[in-house]
């Protein structure tokens, strides 16, 4: 659980370039769809932080 808070902290910390808001569930989402494989579950946690963080920013 951690791990995935640190994850979501991680996307949201500023860079060069703000991101909009489209862009942090995309990356969460193309981290989840990549990992699919290797890892079902964490993948199934990312892909619940992109839906949290979408239920938190609308």
């Amino acid at each position: 659980m951690l791990y995935l808070l640190s994850k979501i902290v991680g996307f949201m910390t500023p860079d060069k370039t703000p991101a909009s808001t489209g862009d942090v569930a995309y990356q969460l989402l193309a981290h989840a769809q990549a990992g699919a494989g290797r890892d079902p579950y964490r993948a199934q946690e990312l892909r619940e932080a992109a839906c949290a963080y979408l239920r938190v920013v609308r």
